[in-house]
């Protein structure tokens, strides 16, 4: 995640030039904690979207409560001995 101040004034720029836009987070959840969440709800954030690698990260990030829509999935880390290119393909 970059600097968490400079995503927060970003998300205050977007919503005072563009007060209709909306604003959705995807993340590997590895920086989100409540307090990030409370703060993405004052700023009307629109969705956020987690990608995990780990049941633990799953369970940890699905206990937070926000009133955003808020969906984290497990996507397991694909590694070269697990996948080729070719069965990427496939």
């Amino acid at each position: 995640m970059i600097n968490k101040e400079r995503l927060f004034s970003y998300i205050q720029y977007v919503n005072k030039v563009l007060p209709d836009a909306k604003i959705m987070i995807l993340t590997n959840g590895s920086y989100l904690f409540q307090e990030e969440l409370n703060r993405f709800e004052s700023l009307k954030i629109w969705r956020i979207i987690v990608s995990v690698y780990n049941k633990k990260e799953y369970y940890r990030l699905r206990s937070m409560e926000t009133n955003i829509p808020y969906h984290v999935f497990i996507q397991p880390l694909m590694t070269e001995k697990a996948y080729t290119q070719e069965s990427l393909l496939i």
